[in-house]
């Protein structure tokens, strides 16, 4: 079976992403642990998106195998903590009459 070399498609990834962050570090000097959350937010998007390319030995769900379902339940918990850091505004409530 033909497969994509997605190990090394991964640390690719994680070379540029590092890269990228590190350029960009001063910006998010005073916010402690920004940069940490920022690199586990990316790899685990990414790691979403490139497990869609890998055979897919057991479908959970929506085409998903386990690991992209564990990124997914991890970003939905990780990035409004991330977005509170960045200082993202929450999204607007609905007004009481």
């Amino acid at each position: 079976m033909a497969r994509h070399p997605t190990q090394l498609y991964d640390i690719l990834f994680v070379l540029a992403w590092d890269d990228l962050l590190l350029a960009l570090r001063a910006r998010w000097r005073d916010k402690p642990g920004l940069m940490f959350k920022l690199f586990l937010s990316g790899y685990l998007a990414w790691r979403l998106a490139i497990d869609a390319i890998k055979p897919l030995r057991y479908d959970y769900g929506a085409g998903m195998g386990g690991v992209q379902l564990v990124c997914l339940a991890a970003l939905l918990c990780y990035l409004p903590l991330l977005a509170r850091q960045l200082g993202v505004p929450a999204p607007l409530k609905a007004i009481e009459p």
